[in-house]
């Protein structure tokens, strides 16, 4: 994630699963993710 900035929140098998962040265009994003990194829901 460059130039990404906020919160990632990993699983015991150190997989990402939250993300809190504010991208590139300055535009507040939460993503969750599953167990393979895919995206449940933003």
């Amino acid at each position: 994630m460059s130039n990404e900035f906020g919160l990632f929140i990993n699983d015991s098998n150190e997989t990402p699963r939250l993300k809190i962040y504010v991208d590139k265009e300055n535009t507040p994003k939460i993503e969750l993710l599953d167990e393979n990194g895919s995206t449940l829901k933003q």
